[in-house]
């Protein structure tokens, strides 16, 4: 109580010093005559505060002593010998997938109208890392007679062919050899005489020909090596009335630096007649190169013929191709020449009908310009496109002769130059389609004769095969051969030999891998057509035949 009482007695003092001092001043301003006692305000009161600056820096130890903690300490190995024993476990047996049944033997068979026959026999060894030998027999023909001029001819043929080969392997080479027998008899059965009955025993025609090659072979892997191929020849080819011999030695090198290589033929080959025989040199070196972009080689060949035709050659050898887009545009060009002889052999397989007793020199294919283009239009369609020019000496032409019976075929020579347009159009699908279409025209310009005689200016092919499943097989052949101008050599007149047509179908059934069935037509629009002026062909033609497979392991 006595506190609250001096707090109240405290302020009411307070309060009447205050008092008395406002009224001391009030009444000395009243009473001063020099002051205004007008008073005017300008603006309002406005209160200010100036800006403070808040200390933020923290306070800090700035220590002058430096200690640097220093360390001694070493290390006291101490080895530990652990126990361990070996626990042998059994080897591990690598079972490997089974090996593929091979076969030693396949033989095919078929019979047809015409009388016709085909056999074929083919035995071989298997899995051998040292020695392999192969056989094989084929036989084809045809025992009936086709209508000439309304008038029945025989017609008869038959084409026999052996071959007995083998190989020795060793760590880097290969010894082979084969011996090829080939026996054929045809009939010369196409004449213009009209209601002429030829006799069979004038007119057959038989010729034998047999082979025997041997050789070594190199077969280094390694690229620096030195590859070579050396192979010795002897053949005897003999007609009714003409006997022929050929015997040489044929060898290969090469020597590859990388990309690049030295390589070249070496050949020397006697060529033996009744009416000539001359003897054959060939030198052909050249330097190649391999690339992803370019391939391509630069040589020379040289043929040297001695004897009964003496003859020296000199020919360019180049090749040039450019991969200009991951092989779908690939241009290509080449420049090379050579010659060609022409024995008895050779002429038979052009002509089996030509007559006995026919001499020519080699063909000289003085030059062969090639451009080109080749490629990929799509994966599964390669195509190629290409023009050639050939100067030509001595190219020869069949025309009919002037026997009297006039059913078999001399020869005419010509210098010739030869424009070839060539192109090709492909597809294939893994192995379940595959199919090439063809295309060449030919044009012939001649130095003396009028014509390019019995040689067509157009010539088309379409091969179609086609695997269902590995079931089914279709094997579809379409051909045309353009019109040729032929000459007769009796009656000095000229005749045109209209084009054809001509188509094949084959279809074969795999019942097993070891036997299948298979039927081919032959001239499925059976067409009464000439290839050989005045030789008519077989119409329709139906075989039916079979495969079988034994000797298996």
């Amino acid at each position: 109580m006595r506190k609250t009482m001096i707090k109240y007695s405290v302020s009411v003092f307070a309060f009447l010093a205050t008092a008395t001092a406002f009224s001391q001043v009030k009444d000395s301003l009243n009473n001063d005559p020099s002051l205004s006692k007008v008073v005017h305000v300008v603006t309002e009161y406005e209160p200010s505060i100036s800006d403070a600056n808040r200390i933020n820096s923290l306070p800090q130890v700035e220590d002058t002593l430096n200690v640097k903690p220093s360390f001694k300490y070493s290390i006291l190995s101490k080895p530990i010998h652990p126990e361990f024993e070996l626990t042998p476990i059994n080897a591990a047996k690598m079972k490997g997938e089974p090996l593929t049944r091979l076969y030693r033997g396949l033989f095919t068979g078929a019979l047809g109208n015409y009388m016709s026959t085909l056999a074929n026999l083919q035995l071989s060894s298997i899995r051998s890392k040292k020695l392999f030998v192969s056989s094989e027999s084929n036989h084809q023909g045809s025992f009936a007679d086709v209508k000439v001029n309304g008038t029945k001819q025989p017609s008869t043929y038959s084409d026999n062919y052996l071959k007995i080969a083998g190989k020795r392997f060793f760590e880097h080479s290969e010894v082979y050899g084969a011996i090829k027998g080939k026996f054929d008899m045809y009939h010369a059965y196409g004449t213009p005489v009209p209601n002429l009955v030829l006799d069979k025993n004038d007119i057959a025609k038989k010729y034998s020909n047999i082979e025997v090659e041997t050789g070594i072979r190199s077969l280094k892997l390694d690229s620096g090596m030195f590859n070579y191929n050396v192979k010795p020849f002897f053949g005897l080819f003999k007609s009714k009335v003409e006997t022929e011999t050929a015997a040489g030695l044929e060898s290969e090198f090469e020597k590859l630096f990388g990309d690049e290589a030295i390589a070249g033929l070496v050949n020397l080959v006697y060529h033996g007649g009744d009416a000539t025989s001359t003897t054959e040199f060939l030198f052909n070196p050249y330097a190649s190169l391999n690339t992803k972009n370019i391939k391509g080689k630069v040589g020379f060949s040289t043929q040297i013929f001695g004897g009964g035709f003496s003859k020296f050659n000199l020919y360019p050898d180049v090749y040039a191709e450019y991969n200009v887009s991951d092989y779908i545009f690939v241009p290509f060009i080449v420049c090379n020449g050579y010659s060609q002889w022409n024995g008895l052999n050779k002429l038979v397989e052009e002509n089996p009908y030509v007559m006995d007793g026919v001499v020519t020199n080699p063909t000289n294919y003085k030059i062969n310009v090639t451009a080109g283009v080749k490629g990929l239009m799509t994966t599964n369609v390669p195509y190629s496109f290409s023009g050639t020019f050939s100067q030509v000496d001595n190219m020869h032409f069949f025309v009919t002769s002037n026997t009297t019976n006039q059913n078999t075929y001399d020869i005419l020579h010509d210098n010739v130059g030869v424009f070839n347009f060539h192109s090709e159009l492909g597809f294939k699908k893994f192995e379940k389609i595959n199919a090439t279409l063809k295309f060449d025209y030919f044009n012939y310009k001649m130095d003396i004769e009028a014509k390019a005689w019995q040689k067509p200016s157009l010539i088309t092919t379409l091969n179609l095969l086609w695997n269902l499943q590995n079931k089914i097989v279709v094997n579809l052949d379409l051909f045309y051969v353009g019109d040729r101008d032929t000459k007769n050599l009796n009656t000095n007149t000229i005749k045109l030999v209209s084009g054809f047509m001509d188509a094949n179908l084959g279809l074969e059934y795999r019942y097993t891998k070891r036997i299948s069935a298979f039927i081919n037509l032959n001239n499925i629009a059976a067409q009464n057509y000439q290839y050989w002026c005045y030789t008519p062909v077989q119409r329709f033609n139906a075989m039916f035949g079979f495969s079988y497979a034994f000797w298996g392991e």
